[in-house]
């Protein structure tokens, strides 16, 4: 189990609000903010039909087919807000980024964040989203140079302490990394999958009991959390519990059918 804690990495999107005239945009991100999302994508492909170079119309159209899983609408949108404005468009390459690291493409997702840090080298997320990636493909030194930049501008990111223990875990450094997931949780006691992380931290370390007790709370925070239950599984075949072991596994694939670890 020397990597079940990359299941666990997130990326954040970011994009930018502007105000405009247009009815067409008006409504549409009215209806985006009140999250009616069918309606909300109809408005904004109105208005990049009568205004192609919207380019913030293109963000928000994307993040809409991002929070419905059309990954590939939402690249291709997130590129043609891109192609508008590509000097200035930081929350595109961002996000275009984030949705790279979902498709597994994370070299493209490292190249955007470069593009972004570039546009804006105090850009907090675009340096999360690159140690990120960088974490996915097992360059954990160049992940914690990037995550100790986020912290550096953002002393208070939860998520870059939850991602740099990551890349700790990834070293073997446990300590640390337990370390760097106890402070996201300070930072935010609500974050489910620093628990389930540093729970896996824990386990390694042998620390079962104290792993077992981070994994209730992620389940409890996070129900639908399947890496926490393949973790607690692992943990209770560590103490000999093997029915309670199963009876995890067998709760991470009702959420999961698929869930790569278990097969």
């Amino acid at each position: 189990m020397k990597k079940g804690l990359i299941y666990f990495l997130l990326f954040f999107p970011f994009f930018i609000r502007a105000q405009t005239t247009d009815i067409y945009f008006d409504k549409a991100v009215e209806l985006f903010n009140n999250k009616d999302y069918d309606k909300a994508i109809d408005y904004f492909t109105k208005e990049v039909e009568l205004n192609p170079k919207n380019a913030e119309a293109y963000n928000y159209r994307a993040i809409i087919k991002q929070k419905q899983n059309n990954y590939a609408g939402a690249l291709d949108d997130y590129s043609k807000e891109i192609a508008i404005n590509p000097s200035a468009a930081i929350a595109g390459y961002t996000n275009r980024a984030y949705i790279k690291g979902i498709l597994n493409d994370y070299k493209g997702a490292v190249a955007d964040c470069d593009i972004a840090i570039a546009i804006n080298p105090k850009y907090d997320v675009a340096y999360l989203n690159r140690g990120n990636s960088k974490n996915n493909l097992d360059d954990y030194n160049g992940a914690i140079t990037d995550l100790n930049k986020a912290i550096e501008l953002n002393p208070k990111f939860d998520m870059a302490y939850n991602d740099r223990g990551n890349s700790k875990n990834g070293l073997g450094d446990y300590k640390g990394a337990i370390v760097d997931f106890s402070k996201a949780i300070e930072l935010n006691p609500q974050l489910a999958m620093a628990y389930s992380n540093r729970a896996l931290a824990k386990e390694k370390t042998n620390d079962y009991n104290g792993a077992i007790s981070d994994l209730n709370k992620a389940v409890e925070l996070d129900p639908a959390l399947k890496e926490a239950f393949f973790v607690r599984g692992i943990t209770k075949s560590d103490l000999k519990d093997f029915k309670g072991a199963l009876e995890d596994f067998d709760k991470a694939l009702v959420i999961d059918s698929k869930f790569p670890p278990i097969y």
